[in-house]
């Protein structure tokens, strides 16, 4: 058995500053781990946007083109008529407006 009162108060403050410097090098270390893991997120949630946005881009330029082609503008028989023109313009605009409202809420 140990007798406690032998046991100088020198060597019990020791043990609690050891104790106490621990305590803090685990915080210390707890802190950049989280720290490291913050950053790495952002890092994957960044790249994942950015890649989300250059997908769109090619779908929006392969819209566009779509919606300029002049070979698919007139149907036949309404080559000269300028209402048939904008509707098919429009109805091609209207095709693609689930792109572009995705475009606009990135």
């Amino acid at each position: 058995m140990i007798v406690w009162a032998l046991i100088p108060d020198w060597i019990s403050a020791i043990a609690t500053l050891l104790g106490a410097i621990a305590v803090i090098w685990g915080l210390n270390v707890a802190k950049s781990t989280y720290t490291a893991n913050r950053l790495s997120a952002k890092a994957l949630r960044q790249s994942s946007v950015a890649e989300e946005l250059i997908v769109l881009s090619h779908n929006i330029e392969d819209a566009i083109r779509e919606m300029r082609n002049p070979l698919s503008f007139a149907k036949i028989g309404e080559s000269n008529d300028r209402r048939a023109y904008y509707q098919n313009r429009f109805e091609r605009v209207l095709q693609h407006n689930e792109l572009f409202k995705s475009l606009r809420e990135a």
